[in-house]
């Protein structure tokens, strides 16, 4: 198939301070945002005369490149280099993780609070710490990695990854570290009006804030317009003719801590993952000291296209080799129900309990309830969100649909030759499984034993629940 689908020449070229290796053996390479960094692990063949001259150039720590027919997968490490003798032969391993690897493994050495910060401060401030002053940049568009990984320059992202581009990128429009907060909320419409006010003329600053800042309102649930108006009056914020106006040098007062860095925690588990998690967010390495924070985009238009039709040769549309259908039930429940309380202080302390369904699973006659005291929920859109939260995981874990290809690229339905690549959406026409429509790619794994074979898991898009602000319906 010397044009057609899953070519088994795509080459696996790995740099090593920017010279290139040759006759890899065997190699696995994994990529996926749900587990950062991405790694890869390469076996070389090397003469036995050979061998100590070269473990003495590849030490742990240096830099390397790993491109799959041309197109850079990622960057970062080497973590291991390990040497074998046996009776088949000399050999060499090398193991590595992509720029995330510091991040990951930094622990905190000094104990800090955060008091009103973003989501985006919080990841500056991390960054700064663990890579320092000068050696990293923060971006907020995924397209910059796909288009990269693919070799695909026509790729395009979905509106909603636009607007999550947008926001990020915006100082106005940060996603408070604790988005429920009413001090976050208020923090967000004091610096969203100011903002816009010190962006636009004097004279039609104010009303321009004023009309934005109104438009704004219905993204802060559990406060309704009257009340944050309120809230904003008495926070020394003025209602004058139609316009809000700051008075006050004392009045944009931060929220309190809403996160600690602990003696004990690593940076990216124990502080930055917590609050990506909460918002649906997604950080990771793309190189030349570029970092991106986005959300998932199962919305986007396909990459791919899989065809399996019942009768025909198995793989005759896309080289499969394998394909895989799970339905397991195990741990999805058809209802989950998170109590928590809210007040405290001056405020009458009340219970909050939410319940949602699963469908799939109550029409599957299932009568076994999920429940959970939560400490920190204190509304009840944060009890529904986890509850929801924990059976998205349940269907995610359950539902599997896993394929193997011979190679590691494939025919786009661009009509070009493009590498596999996570975090983008597939078309799937599966006859045998009973399988069709869009899927959201979460990961891949490009190996070679020594056939080369690339196998995509395979995630539907209305299981991409990772932020408070989705699935608030109370239904699956």
């Amino acid at each position: 198939m010397a044009d057609g689908i899953g070519e088994t020449r795509d080459r696996v070229e790995l740099k090593l301070n920017g010279y290139p290796l040759i006759l890899a053996k065997t190699y696995s390479i994994s990529l996926s945002l749900f587990e950062v960094p991405s790694i890869f692990s390469l076996t070389l063949g090397i003469p036995a005369p050979a061998l100590a001259a070269v473990l003495s150039k590849i030490p742990p720590r240096l830099s390397f490149e790993l491109s799959i027919d041309g197109r850079l997968q990622f960057e970062g490490r080497i973590d291991a280099v390990m040497a074998e003798r046996s009776a088949s032969g000399t050999s060499l391993t090398i193991r590595g993780r992509d720029g995330m690897q510091d991040l990951v493994d930094r622990y905190i050495t000094a104990e800090q609070s955060f008091k009103g910060s973003t989501i985006v401060e919080l990841v500056e401030t991390a960054l700064e710490t663990v890579y320092g002053a000068g050696n990293w940049e923060l971006q907020f568009s995924a397209a910059i990695a796909k288009r990269r990984i693919t070799g695909d320059d026509s790729l395009k992202q979905s509106a909603s990854a636009d607007a999550v581009e947008e926001g990020l990128g915006d100082g106005a429009v940060f996603i408070p570290v604790s988005p429920t907060s009413a001090a976050a909320k208020l923090l967000k419409a004091q610096q969203t009006y100011q903002a816009i006010v010190d962006s636009s003329t004097a004279a039609d600053g104010p009303a321009v804030a004023n009309q934005f800042a109104v438009s704004q309102f219905p993204l802060f649930p559990g406060i309704a317009e009257k009340d944050l108006l309120s809230a904003l009056q008495n926070k020394g914020v003025v209602i004058n003719t139609g316009s809000l106006v700051t008075v006050g040098g004392g009045a944009n007062k931060p929220p309190e801590p809403t996160v600690q860095a602990k003696l004990g925690e690593r940076w990216f588990d124990g502080v930055v993952k917590p609050e990506l998690d909460r918002a649906g967010l997604f950080l990771y390495y793309v190189g030349n000291g570029i970092f991106v924070l986005s959300a998932t985009d199962p919305q986007a238009p396909a990459l791919y296209r899989i065809e399996c039709s019942i009768g025909a040769p198995f793989g005759q549309h896309n080289n499969i080799v394998s394909a895989r259908w799970t339905n397991d039930t195990t741990r999805r429940f058809p209802s989950a129900t998170v109590h928590a309380r809210n007040g405290g202080g001056a405020e009458k302390r009340e219970n909050l309990a939410d319940i949602v369904t699963d469908a799939e699973m109550v029409a599957l006659g299932y009568n076994r309830p999920f429940t959970r005291k939560d400490t920190k929920s204190k509304k009840l859109k944060q009890a529904q969100f986890l509850a929801l939260k924990h059976l998205c995981e349940g269907r995610r874990q359950g539902r599997r649909l896993e394929y193997t290809f011979s190679g590691h690229t494939t025919i786009g339905v661009s009509g070009k030759r493009i590498c596999w690549a996570h975090d983008t959406v597939v078309d799937v026409d599966d006859k045998l499984f009973g399988v069709s429509g869009p899927f959201y790619i979460e990961s891949v794994e490009h190996t070679s034993h020594p056939e080369k074979t690339t196998t995509l898991r395979l995630m539907r898009p209305e299981d991409c629940l990772f932020g408070e602000s989705a699935g608030a319906d109370g239904e699956l």
